[in-house]
């Protein structure tokens, strides 16, 4: 039988216990501390974890999860996990928590994802730095379109869902190939107007010519 599909939700609860096998988590909002049974095997997926008082997501015994294009941020702690447990990340943005952004998190088990943990940055696609979100404050984590984070993921990984880019990669973090993903505004041909601005006032955005003199 295939995974057990939880989809489109906000969770707040305080010490929300998942356990199971072949569960799948997509387009969740989480604020709650979420704690994984030994035994399980859960994915996240487009979600986001934040405002948890304490871990945002807790890998208990020998459990094993899989977070994808998943953003936790504003936790006390991102992620921990225990001795016997195993966690892999991708694509995801898991930065600015208080204590601590990844515990007992191996270093081959993070890749293309931004991260505050300055032992992560620089390999497996890894990078740090602010991510811009929209307005973290309000809970809006959107990326800002000079996001580190945008274009930033894996580069197998599927964007189709994206709007077009210029570079065709995926986003890191909760919104990475959804029609939400932000983008970099292209400037096909170095006018200083977007394309979709130049596009907008009736010119040619393959035209740096934009008003017509000649140059």
């Amino acid at each position: 039988p295939g995974a057990v599909v939880v989809s489109d939700l906000a969770i707040t609860t305080i010490g929300l216990q998942i356990a199971g096998q072949a569960l799948r988590f997509e387009r969740i909002t989480f604020n709650s501390n979420n704690n994984v049974s030994a035994g399980s095997s859960v994915e996240f997926v487009n979600s986001i974890f934040s405002n948890a008082g304490n871990d945002a997501l807790n890998i208990l015994g020998d459990a094993a999860v899989v977070l994808e294009n998943c953003t936790l941020t504003d936790n006390d702690t991102g992620v921990r996990v225990g001795a016997t447990g195993s966690v892999q990340i991708l694509n995801s943005i898991i930065t600015g928590n208080t204590t601590a952004d990844l515990v007992g998190v191996p270093l081959a088990a993070v890749s293309y994802s931004l991260t505050g943990d300055a032992g992560f940055t620089g390999s497996n696609g890894n990078i740090g730095g602010n991510p811009l979100f929209v307005a973290p404050q309000s809970g809006n984590y959107h990326l800002q379109p000079n996001s580190p984070a945008i274009d930033a993921g894996d580069p197998l990984s599927d964007f189709s869902l994206e709007p077009p880019s210029g570079v065709g990669r995926i986003n890191m973090g909760r919104y990475g190939n959804t029609a939400e993903a932000a983008v970099v505004p292209v400037d096909a041909d170095g006018d200083g107007l977007s394309d979709p601005v130049a596009a907008g006032l009736g010119t040619d955005p393959l035209n740096g010519d934009t008003d017509g003199e000649g140059l």
